[in-house]
């Protein structure tokens, strides 16, 4: 068996094949993770659809995955650190004014996150930007 007989190997001695299904996984916890978040719901929502489309093309063997699908969840969490950053924060739940929100597009005087949830919210969105970051744009390129 020659070298070029063996399968291509990444990082890790993982094959192609087997880091794109990590990458799939990851894109399926990072999803699972902001769900769970304090992020603001627009943001959230913009967010669990851009990591569906590069997952998407993750799973579709043929497709590569584009830059600008990349970009967008980069661009979206960095944008959604800066909401949170933003935010009103409280030391625990108890003190929270009555009208707490996280419906809201940007942070106005009713988003308001506990500390703990702002640094959650904070590692989860930095977490999916070193995510995308670290997704090839090339999986399906020969």
């Amino acid at each position: 068996m020659s070298s070029n007989d063996s399968p291509p190997q990444k990082r890790g001695g993982a094959t192609d094949a087997e880091r794109r299904q990590q990458t799939i996984a990851s894109y399926e916890t990072a999803i699972g993770r902001l769900q769970e978040t304090c992020v603001p719901e627009s943001r959230q929502d913009a967010l669990v659809d851009a990591c569906s489309a590069v997952q998407g093309s993750l799973l579709d063997d043929d497709e590569t995955v584009s830059t600008d699908d990349l970009l967008v969840v980069t661009a979206v969490a960095a944008e959604a650190i800066d909401d949170v950053r933003e935010a009103q924060t409280v030391g625990v739940e108890e003190d929270f004014p009555v009208e707490r929100r996280h419906d809201v597009g940007v942070p106005t005087d009713e988003y308001v996150v506990t500390t703990a949830e702002r640094e959650e919210a904070l590692a989860v969105l930095s977490n999916l930007i070193l995510l995308a970051v670290d997704t090839d744009s090339g999986y399906g390129a020969a």
